[in-house]
């Protein structure tokens, strides 16, 4: 004994002039499909009421049967076996793993970017706001007559450390630490951490070999466009065209302009630079499968997450 779920009915013709027309209800007799599946059944009864045709859609013991009228048993049948056939290998089976998925880096590890950004803030609180005469300043900044001439060039790394004020730190932290951690979610945190450390020090000495004049420079905010820039990067792919460029590039231009031409007492040539070290950067990595291979291992993430530590430890002690 079996239910009607709902009735499905075309409407029948209007009687113009009429207060009342008598529509009559067709016979519902013929089976247009019998399906155990209700999703598959429904699919079906949507497939009927799309072409017109009136049914009921019933449900029987062991499944759910689709009754149309004798006279639309056969077009009902032909409508639903089109629709069988043209959805027949939908959804497409899972393919094999891509060359894109071979890439991403499997990290279950949450990224450890609070714990990295804090340690900024900490830090803030040991060495205080810009002052020429701090010894952190003194000794930490970008300084291109330092660096070039007495040969300091561990000031590129100390310099990402250093923060000149309050809304300077907490921007970066904010700003920087949201693009740090999707990129640590990426690449990993040892890999990603690796690169951003090298992508601020590569932007820092370029800026130092290619601006004119004598300058200081403090902030973190050249490693987060080095971030920046390495997210572009990794959006490059071999064979691309030279039109297919244009959206990473286009990206990480809106990003600068959006958010480092601002302020002041704001670096351009720091931020321009970081985010070009680190398009190139991501350009690498995303190009040479290597690198994916590499640090898939966890102990490999974790070392280059400590070789970054050590490299800012040891870049302190040269400088202190």
């Amino acid at each position: 004994m079996g239910w009607d779920v709902a009735p499905f009915f075309s409407a029948g013709p209007q009687v113009a002039g009429c207060a009342e027309a008598k529509v009559e209800t067709p016979v519902i007799s013929g089976v247009a499909g019998v399906t155990p599946k209700y999703r598959q059944a429904l699919h079906w009864s949507l497939v009927l009421t799309a072409v017109g045709i009136p049914h009921v859609l019933r449900r029987q013991t062991g499944g759910w049967t689709i009754l149309v009228p004798p006279e639309e048993d056969v077009s009902s049948r032909r409508e639903i076996e089109a629709y069988e056939a043209e959805n027949r290998n939908w959804p497409p089976p899972r393919m094999a793993e891509s060359p894109e998925e071979r890439r991403r880096f499997a990290s279950t590890a949450e990224p450890p970017t609070i714990v990295v950004i804090g340690g900024l803030l900490v830090f803030y609180a040991l060495t205080g706001p810009w002052s020429e005469k701090s010894i952190w300043f003194e000794q930490g900044a970008v300084s291109v007559r330092r660096i070039l001439e007495q040969g300091e060039w561990w000031r590129v790394v100390t310099a990402l450390t250093l923060h000149a004020d309050p809304v300077h730190l907490f921007g970066n932290a904010l700003i920087g630490g949201a693009f740090i951690h999707f990129l640590s979610r990426m690449l990993g945190s040892g890999f990603a951490w690796s690169l951003i450390l090298f992508a601020g020090a590569l932007g820092n000495t370029l800026n130092v070999l290619f601006r004119d004049g004598n300058f200081l420079s403090v902030g973190f905010s050249t490693a987060i466009f080095g971030a920046i820039g390495i997210f572009c990067g990794l959006k490059v792919r071999p064979g691309m065209a030279l039109r297919e460029l244009v959206l990473p590039a286009g990206a990480g231009i809106g990003l600068f302009a959006m958010l480092g031409v601002e302020g002041k007492q704001t670096d351009l040539g720091a931020h321009l630079w970081g985010l070009v070290a680190g398009g190139g950067l991501g350009m690498a990595v995303s190009l040479i499968p290597a690198f994916y291979l590499l640090t898939r291992k966890a102990w490999v993430q974790a070392l280059l997450f400590l070789v970054c530590c050590l490299v800012v430890i040891g870049s302190w002690q040269l400088a202190l």
